[in-house]
């Protein structure tokens, strides 16, 4: 739907909108006003004419000739096109002469009888009486000011009955000669419909002559926003084709000339950033690469060596880490392991643990009688040679004999690992001495070997720091003394990855939501008994 076709609608209907609501309120008011006239006419009507009617029925029951009588009331109600019918009824509810009943017969029916009480009061009443729609009747007086006072039977006023509500009949009692009648007028308000149906005709043409101006200007006056417009959507038509930097020239100082103006500045921005996204493209696609390279450099399943039930996992915070793991089999009793985290996370931090990964592989492979600290001693002086000096790792490495039922290890300035021991059900730190491999150079007396011996359903828990450093949302840090509630919480449990995951579960629901600031990284390893 073109944008002079939506003006055009929506002024369309605006003005019927308008002209509809005051048409509806005119109507309102004026059907209450007409409805108060019809009544207010009724009444008077009565009051001049009832004394002609009934003396022109007395004049024709005395000659006992009807026939012409129906023509003469008639003559009289056409004075007031409200008024239907006329009743003559005499003081005890006798109907003497029915209009409607009576105008084709030549004499008037006999015995018929008004027995309705509330309608019987109404002919002994002194004052005249309407009775509305709902058969609620009320006795009419006249004010000083003109104005109609409805009131009970026994002169109440009754607050709830007005002169705009629709009537049935008029009763007007009257006394000639001493003997009592009543004039009972049937009323209509057919008129008022008529009168309703005539307001609603003009309303509506009066609709369609706006209705064809206001279509007339907005076409002029939308004739002159669409033609920029356009010259604006064509210009957004060869962006959308990639063809960059398009500038319009509008020179209208309204609300279209200054979109022309943000549109132009828009294009060459446009161009500005489409450049740039390419080059963030092509260095999200180098992220992406490295993150790949990384993850081949992690077991791609855990190892199943002897009686140990291993689980383990690195849960990144950028798409590139700079935590790392890994399980190496030296034989059939024995396999290496380790843990560590470079400084910071990104692509820096996942080169360097791609360094560290593939030196601790090739020594592992390449010598039969591996030595801890030979090997992280070597590390060290690589680290030192090839990264930059702020860049160093934090790690855990050992080497569990499943046969000697022993744990060699070096901690080189990594996060204290745990064992625990289901006997006792508590857990107990490993030696935590040494210090970060690429510091500093001289560190063969900082990184010492250790050696512990294992019972069997020990479960050993090596992590990185970002589970004890993790925070909430009240910016409490998680700490190493949950962590030790979580070990002494799950490791009771069965397997390995049991402990792994209730270990995970606590650390997130400690966390409340909040996003990770640092890699995770967990190992646990269980040594099951001997079969």
């Amino acid at each position: 739907m073109s944008l002079r076709t939506k003006f055009t609608l929506l002024v369309s209907f605006l003005i019927i909108a308008v002209i509809g609501t005051n048409t509806l309120l005119v109507l309102m008011q004026s059907s209450t006003e007409l409805r108060g006239d019809i009544l207010r006419g009724s009444l008077r009507f009565a009051q001049l004419i009832s004394t002609d009617i009934l003396d022109t029925y007395q004049e024709t029951e005395k000659t006992k000739s009807f026939v012409k009588l129906p023509g003469q009331l008639r003559s009289f109600l056409d004075l007031n096109a409200d008024i239907t019918n006329v009743q003559v009824v005499g003081y005890e509810g006798d109907v003497r002469y029915n209009l409607e009943e009576d105008k084709s017969e030549n004499t008037p029916k006999e015995g018929r009888k008004i027995a309705d009480a509330p309608q019987l009061a109404r002919i002994q009443a002194n004052d005249p009486s309407v009775e509305n729609m709902h058969g609620e009747i009320a006795f009419v007086k006249q004010t000083e000011g003109g104005r109609l006072n409805f009131v009970d039977q026994a002169g109440k006023t009754l607050e709830n009955f007005g002169e705009d509500a629709e009537m049935k009949t008029v009763v007007y009692p009257m006394k000639v000669d001493g003997a009592s009648y009543a004039l009972i007028y049937a009323i209509s308000y057919a008129t008022l419909a008529q009168r309703t149906m005539d307001v609603t005709m003009n309303a509506l043409m009066v609709s369609i002559v706006y209705i064809v101006l206001g279509i007339l200007v907005t076409f002029i006056f939308t004739t002159g926003i669409v033609r920029p417009l356009k010259k604006l959507t064509a210009s957004a038509v060869n962006i959308s084709r990639g063809r960059f930097g398009q500038v319009v020239n509008i020179s209208t100082r309204d609300e279209v000339g200054q979109l022309s103006k943000s549109f132009n500045k828009m294009s060459l921005e446009l161009k500005a950033a489409t450049d740039q996204l390419v080059q963030k493209e092509r260095l999200a696609k180098e992220i992406e690469l490295a993150s790949k390279i990384q993850d081949e450099f992690l077991p791609k399943k855990m190892p199943t060596l002897g009686n140990l039930d291993i689980q383990a996992g690195v849960i990144a915070a950028d798409a590139v880490g700079g935590d790392c793991y890994d399980f190496i089999p030296l034989d059939d009793e024995r396999l290496l392991f380790y843990i560590g985290d470079v400084t910071g996370h990104g692509v820096s931090a996942g080169l360097v643990t791609a360094i560290a990964n593939s030196l601790i592989y090739s020594m592992a492979t390449e010598e039969r009688d591996i030595n801890i600290e030979e090997l992280t001693l070597t590390l060290n002086r690589v680290m030192r040679a090839k990264t930059r000096p702020d860049m160093f790792i934090t790690l855990f490495i050992g080497i569990l004999d499943t046969k000697k039922k022993t744990l060699t290890y070096a901690p080189c300035g990594h996060e204290p690992t745990f064992v625990y021991n289901t006997r006792t059900k508590q857990s107990r730190m490993l030696k935590k001495e040494g210090i970060a491999l690429g510091m500093v150079d001289k560190v063969q007396k900082i990184l010492k070997e250790e050696t512990i011996t294992l019972d069997d359903n020990d479960v050993l828990v090596l992590y990185t720091d970002g589970i004890p450093e993790a925070w909430n949302s009240e910016r409490k840090m998680y700490t190493i003394d949950r962590l030790v509630e979580s070990i002494e919480k799950h490791a009771g449990k069965m397997k390995s990855k049991e402990i792994y995951d209730g270990i995970l579960e606590d650390v997130y629901r400690f966390m409340e939501g909040v996003p990770q600031a640092d890699d995770v990284s967990l190992m646990v390893i269980k040594k099951r008994e001997d079969q």
